[in-house]
């Protein structure tokens, strides 16, 4: 249902069930956590102009979620697309006389150059916490996966993007929790690629 036009700039409903944590504990999540979420997202100076564009627009789209929470998975696709957008700058794949690589195997291919490392992935080092911190409970770490090694997770993240990614494409009704995350390792993933010190490889 659209939007009433008197009600464009009120926040969602649904940010009512979303706090973060204080100094006082925990309080109701402001459009300015959202701002700052955003923000922090940023890609490097090094990645080409028209790649920072594309993966802007995913932050803004993260921003104005808050008006529109379906704005989400369209604010994970454009992150999406700026990273194949990022890998096909990085390894050359114009497509120049034969057919362009889909993501999946573009991201086997940043793998296998050795351009993608799960420690400089925020999600990764935060499982490494998580882990540490459920390691009496086994079977939740278990359960979470939060056992799996640095390369047993990248691996497994160049299959779930692509996966995603055809998820959103074919119109899917698919609505996470976890956008933010998707924009984050998409935004960690693009600033690997350019990093100077991948330059070569």
């Amino acid at each position: 249902m659209l939007k009433a036009f008197d009600e464009i700039v009120l926040r969602d409903p649904i940010w009512r069930h979303y706090v973060v944590a204080h100094t006082d504990g925990w309080r109701e999540k402001t459009i300015a956590d959202a701002y700052s979420e955003a923000a922090e997202l940023e890609l490097t100076l090094e990645a080409p102009e028209q790649i920072r564009e594309v993966f802007d627009t995913a932050r803004h789209l993260l921003i104005y979620s808050w008006f529109a929470h379906r704005l989400l998975p369209v604010a994970e696709m454009q992150a999406v697309a700026a990273l194949e957008l990022a890998l096909r700058v990085r390894l050359g794949d114009d497509g120049a006389g034969r057919r362009k690589r889909t993501l999946r195997p573009l991201l086997r291919e940043a793998l296998r150059r050795g351009l993608i490392d799960a420690d400089r992935l925020r999600s990764f080092r935060t499982r490494a916490e998580q882990r540490t911190r459920f390691a009496d409970r086994p079977d939740l770490v278990a359960a979470l996966k939060l056992d799996q090694t640095a390369n047993e997770f990248v691996r497994a993240l160049c299959d779930s993007i692509p996966d995603l990614r055809n998820l959103l494409a074919h119109g899917d009704p698919y609505l996470s929790p976890f956008a933010r995350r998707t924009v984050g390792i998409s935004c960690d993933l693009i600033n690997q690629l350019f990093d100077s010190a991948s330059v070569g490889r």
